[in-house]
Order: structure tokens, then sequence, then C-alpha cells
């Protein structure tokens, strides 16, 4: 490459003014979307998935790379031919001169993800990957740009079609989504479509596919401006930009064939982990795992390839695997297996000439090992795929189902109240059955994993707790949920104090005390109240008794809450925990906690309804700075424990208590909480003793919440500290070095004049 001439098309790129507006316009408008428009400054509702700051990015750029380009025309293509260099070179250097324009702009991205990093966590490897592949999108953008805009005399004409152009190849994926299309078609559009191309190193993958897709046409588009420069001094061999469309087409289809992807995550999300590696090592006969998988569903979604990706890596640790991927509607029999199966089909709506429509697609994984079967009925992505695929093939190498036993001591049913609990633990592998205390004596069969799991206790006799004292003595895992008190769930929201509970004056004598005092905190759900004779009429109203945890809050030490994200507790009491005296004590370990602008609300035995818990009152109550705190909402017990009803210690044993007795219930369904359920499953891992597979649930997991500054005062300071970084002095910089690049500019031309000057002056004399 000419250094003179890539130096000339720099300065030029950098004497534009349109060059500077962009750099601004580009960045104000991400941070616009991303900040503002997101609500990313209003507490309880930002993220910190820097994925979304960059996927942006394509469309900004629609606009954004066309105006880079749009000087690129043919007229200057004659000016530029003047010059004593290869058209090639040319190209190259006008390419070149745009791609460091946009690799500034980029950079200016760095204080973005930093005010980011100041709220909440930030995957460094990800943003890697996605300024990574950033880079080589805006490498192709511009050359197809620069390309198109060499077509064209008229700028204006340039501009205008190479944002069409790009409009197309940004979003061209998304067009599946909205109208039903034929497959070839839908192929098509998704491999010219630079956006989905970008999605495997938004989420921390080098994918080869990808990364040639890039580069190839790249170079194609250099190459093609080239060649069109000949064509303009009619030297153009018209054969010749069909050979070079047709090599790179070769190309492409070969990088697809054969292709490599590098997970460079920081827990290999999306490779298989040595847990998963040593299961696989126990298998004795083949095991077959099939996945069926419907064509639109692959075509419509990306994260699909990550899905197929991670089952060929998976199926090739072992050599006694065999996987197949099918697709259930090529015939009627396979859909009847599996529905027998308990495999549903799942509905994915389109649009199509002002019409909606639904597809019937699958995503199944069947998992069959020695005349048994397990099935993951339904998945789109990798977030808990080598979970579902190792715990079940482990249930199928153990040759048992492991049971979580359930008993709703507080007069509830799972069949209502608990309605979410029976199918979400099943989903992740567990037998469910419900039992009564009288009945747990005669489980003898019990496995050593099977977990039993309390639900309130106000119902339950002394010798209903003895008898889950006698589960315990045996050293039988218990998760008990429960407190002093029963609330109306379905209609009043009332609280009743109960007079006597067995369990709970158990649980204090193991060292956790539970008193009939209300949680109340700052840091709680905002209901939105509508009016009975107006229900279009809506009222916020902020509910300090349902708290919702903050991640900052919880024991990031314990398996159970090292990955935390969301939990949200529902009228609950707290945890007072006794200190250890001695080393044959058990370990007592709070899991999560209130914020320290939590207080309590105590029983007042004098009114008919003892607690306040109406939401337009307790709206109105200020805290009580005299029980003003943090408080333990959840704790787990592990080693040996003394019996209470009966004599001697337990063997050793894992139990959880939460102040809580309505977590998991259709509460949920009032603040969309399926965190509840999924921390429930954690849980139970834990206290079964599968601290490994526990650990493959949580791989991949990321708190996204703004968690790092809980006061709402420091809160709103940096937010506005941010916003004028963001939005003042982010401007002002582009502003400033483009003064400055004119300055450098105009001295350098002036001493260029001087010297020539004074050359012509000596040369006089």
């Amino acid at each position: 490459m000419n250094g003179s001439v890539l130096r000339r098309e720099i300065f030029r790129q950098f004497l534009r003014p349109l060059s500077w507006i962009s750099a601004a316009v580009f960045i104000l408008t991400i941070n616009l979307l991303f900040f503002i428009t997101s609500g990313f400054f209003i507490e309880g509702q930002g993220s910190s998935e820097i994925r979304t700051l960059f996927s942006l990015i394509p469309y900004i750029s629609i606009i954004v790379i066309p105006a880079l380009t749009m000087d690129f025309t043919s007229i200057n293509e004659e000016e530029g031919s003047l010059l004593p260099v290869n058209n090639l070179k040319l190209s190259v250097s006008k390419w070149a001169s745009a791609f460091i324009i946009f690799l500034f702009m980029i950079a200016l991205l760095i204080p973005s993800i930093l005010v980011v990093g100041a709220f909440g966590d930030v995957n460094v490897p990800q943003v890697v990957s996605c300024y990574a592949g950033i880079m080589l999108y805006g490498a192709a953008a511009i050359s197809l740009s620069s390309f198109l805009a060499e077509l064209f005399e008229s700028r204006i004409s340039a501009f205008f079609v190479s944002a069409g152009v790009l409009f197309l190849c940004t979003v061209s994926d998304l067009l599946p989504l909205a109208i039903h299309l034929p497959g070839f078609l839908t192929d098509f559009l998704n491999e010219i479509s630079f956006s989905w191309h970008f999605d495997s190193s938004s989420k921390g993958i080098f994918d080869t596919r990808d990364i040639f897709f890039y580069l190839i046409l790249t170079a194609l588009f250099i190459i093609l401006s080239s060649e069109h420069a000949e064509f303009l001094k009619k030297q153009q061999k018209p054969f010749i930009p069909l050979l070079w469309c047709l090599a790179a087409l070769v190309f492409l289809v070969n990088t697809t064939l054969y292709s490599t992807r590098f997970d460079i995550t920081e827990d290999r999300q999306f490779s298989v982990s040595e847990a998963s590696a040593e299961t696989l090592e126990d298998l004795a006969s083949p095991l077959e795992i099939t996945y069926y998988l419907s064509d639109e569903l692959e075509r419509m979604y990306p994260q699909i390839r990550d899905v197929k990706a991670f089952l060929f890596s998976f199926a090739r640790e072992s050599s006694r695997i065999a996987l197949t991927i099918t697709d259930p509607s090529e015939t009627a029999t396979v859909e009847q297996q599996l529905s027998s199966l308990g495999i549903q089909a799942q509905q994915l709506q389109t649009s199509e000439a002002n019409k909606t429509s639904f597809v019937t697609v699958y995503s199944s994984i069947l998992i069959e090992y020695e005349g048994n079967a397990a099935v993951i009925p339904f998945i789109i992505s990798t977030a808990t795929l080598e979970f579902d695929l190792t715990s079940r093939i482990k249930t199928l190498l153990s040759g048992s189902q492991d049971t979580v036993y359930i008993i709703a001591g507080n007069g509830l049913s799972l069949s209502t109240e608990y309605v979410y609990v029976e199918p979400w633990l099943q989903s992740a592998g567990y037998a469910v059955s419900e039992v009564t205390a009288d009945t747990l004596d005669d489980i003898e069969n019990t496995g050593a994993q099977d977990v039993l799991l309390v639900l309130g206790s106000s119902t339950l006799s002394p010798n209903d707790t003895a008898s889950i004292e006698r589960w315990i003595m045996k050293g039988r895992p218990c998760f008990i949920a429960t407190a002093p008190y029963t609330a109306d769930i379905s209609s009043s929201w009332n609280v009743t104090p109960v007079k006597k509970d067995y369990l709970v004056e158990l649980l204090d004598y193991w060292g956790v005390g539970i008193n009939q005092s209300l949680l109340l905190d700052l840091s709680n759900y905002r209901l939105r109240m509508y009016s009975s004779q107006d229900t279009n009429q809506s009222l916020y109203l902020n509910y300090p008794f349902w708290i919702v945890c903050l991640p900052q809050y919880t024991n990031p030490s314990h398996p159970v809450t090292e990955r935390f994200t969301a939990f949200e507790t529902y009228w609950a009491s707290p945890l007072t925990l006794y200190e250890d005296e001695g080393s044959n004590l058990p370990v007592i370990t709070p899991l999560i906690l209130t914020s320290p602008s939590a207080w309590l609300q105590k029983p007042d035995t004098s009114k008919d309804l003892p607690y306040v818990t109406d939401p337009f009152i307790s709206e109105n109550l200020a805290p009580d700075e005299s029980t003003k705190g943090q408080y333990v909402l959840m704790a787990s017990i592990e080693g040996s424990v003394s019996g209470f009803y009966s004599t001697g210690k337990s063997s050793p044993v894992r139990i959880i208590v939460s102040g809580d007795q309505y977590f998991p219930s259709t509460v949920i369904e009032n603040t969309n909480s399926p965190e509840n359920l999924d921390l429930l499953v954690n849980a139970l891992l834990w206290l079964s003793g599968k601290d490994t597979i526990l650990s493959l649930k949580n791989k991949g997991m990321m708190n996204a919440t703004l968690y790092k500054i809980s006061d709402s005062l420091d809160f709103a300071k940096a937010a506005g500290v941010s916003k004028l970084i963001l939005f003042l002095f982010e401007p002002l910089f582009i502003a400033l070095c483009a003064v400055c690049f004119c300055i450098i500019r105009k001295k350098s031309s002036e001493r260029r004049i001087k010297a020539i000057l004074t050359t012509d002056m000596e040369e006089m004399q």
C-alpha cells in the first residue's frame, strides 16, 4: 500500500465535518438508546448486559457508515486516477481511512462500558469478543458501502443506496420472523445478514464461519471497487468481476462446511465442562441423544446454532454417544411418539399479509440409555443445556430418579396455591410426591439424595413435627419454608399469627429462631393496583412486605447463592441465627439477607387484624427506626443436629430454612418471579449433595442487575455524573478532537507552503 495515498485519504476523512458529525451521532444515539430509552438509570430496571449495547451498533451503522463513504463516488475515483498508484491500492486506502474513523467511534464506547461497570458486573471476555466481532462487521460494511458509493456520481444517491442495502443486509434475518418463507429463502436471508453473523461474537464465541464471512466480503468489495475503477478507464474485462464473485461464493460455502468455534466466556458456557466429561466416562453402554428440531425454528433463531454446536461437542466427549438431529414434522408417526413421551410442540407466531398465524415447532431432546429414557421438553439456548443433559444422564446411569417429597403444612395445596412447584421440579429432572407428615416413617426405601420440602407448618401437630425430625435425624436433607403465621394470599392479603407452631419451636432448638414479626424493606416490589370501578385506572404503590432481595446482600461463597440473580419474598419473617458455641454444633450460614433499610412490624393482638398489610395503608407506613436494620431471610444448617423429640444426634445432614412459606406459591404471578422456583431447584441440588451438578446449573449465569449502588441517593448522584460523561463530555471530546485535528492540519499546510516558498526563493537567488 502506498503510504502517501493512505495518509492523504486519512487526512481527508478527518478533515470532513461529516466524519465528526457521524461520530457524535453514533455515540449519542447508542448512549441514548441503551441508557435512557431502556431505563438504565431507573432503579430496579437497568441491566448490565453489555451485549445489548453492542447489538445496537449494526443498526446505527446503517446511517453512519454510508456517511463515511459517500465521498467515494465515481467523480472522486476519476480524481484519484491521476495519482501514480494502482486502483487496488487506492481502494484499500479509501477503505482503511473510513475503517480508522469507525475504530475511533467504537473506541468512544469505552466510557459507556466503564459506566455500566460502575453500576453492575461486566463480562470482560464478552466485551473483547464483541469488540472483535463489531470490528469485523465494520470492515465488511464499510467495504460494501465503499463499493456502492463508487457506482454513483451523486453523493446523495451514494448515501441513500448504501444505507438501503446495509439496512437490508442488517435486518434480513428478521424477515422470516414476520413472514413465513420457504426454507431455502430463509437460509439465504440468514446467510447474508450482517447482524446474524454478529450474534455469536456478541455472546463470547469466535465462530470461523462468521469471521470468514466478514473477511471474504471485505476483500471481495475492495477488489470490486478496484475493478470498477478499471472499468471507468475502459480497461475492465467484463468477466473478471464475475470470477471474483464466484470465488468468494466458493470460499463462503467451504467455510460453512468446515467450521470451528472458540469459546472465550469466563465459565466456558458453550463448552463441555470436566464434570460432564467425568460423567460420560461412566457410560457402560451406548447412549443415544436425539435432537428433535424443526427447520423453521433453526432458521429463525441464531441461538439454535449454539445448541447444535454444544450437542456435537458433547457427543465428541465419548465414543459411546450417538447424536441424531431430525425434524419431527417430516413424519406424523414421530410427532405421535413425542406426544407419548410428554413432548409437546410449541407455537411460534408469524405474520403474513396482515394476518397472524402460528407455526408448530419442536426443539426437544430425547436421551436413551439401556432401555430407559429422559426428556428435555424444550430448549432454545445453551443457558441450562449442559445441566439438563448431565443431570438426566446421571439419573439414567443410577437407574433411579431423585424424589422431592412435599408436605404442605399450612393447609394449602400443590394443585392450587403451589401449582407451579411440581411442574418446575419435574422439568429439572425430579420426581415429585405430595405426602403427609404421618406417612414419612413409611418411606423406608428413600434414596440418600431424596429431599423433603416443607411448605408452612401452621397445621402440623407435635406428632407431625416429630416425624419430620425423624426424617432429618436419619441424615435425610430437608428444606423448610415456614413462619408462625398464615396469609390469605388469594384475596385479602390479611396475615394471622399462629398461637403455637411446633416446627418453629424445633428450628429454634436447632439454632434458627423465627419470630412473629413481619419484615418490611425499602427494597420492595412496586405494585400496580387497579380501580375496582374502572380497570383502566391504575395506581403504582411500593409494597414493603414483598421484598426484592438484592444480589449484594447474598452469600457469594455458598453454592446455592453464588450466582444469585433475583429473589422475592412475600410476608416473610426474620431468621435469628444463634452463634456456634462448640465444634459439635452444626454450621449455620446466612444465605439471603434484606437490605440494611429493613424494619419489623410486630403483631398487635388487641386488634382484629394484628398486622397492617393493606397496600394502600402500608404505603404510608414510615420505617420503624427502632427496628431498622438488616435481617436474614434464608439460612443453611450443615452438620449433626440434636433430637428434640428424640435422643441423640443425627447423621450429618443439610437443611435450608426460609422465613417465607409463600415464595414458590402463585403469588409469583403478581411479580413475574420464576427465579424463586429456580432458587428452589438450586437449594434442592445442594441439599442432596449434588454440588457438581449445581455448578453446571450456575455455569454461565451472570448477575445483570445494577447492584453495586444500592442507596437511592448515591444511585441518583452516580446517574447524574454518568449522564454528564455520556451526553456532555463525550460530545465535547469529539468536538475538541475535530478542532485539534484541523489546527494540526492547518499548521502542517502552513509549514509545507513555507518550505515551498523558501525553496523557490533559494532557487531564484
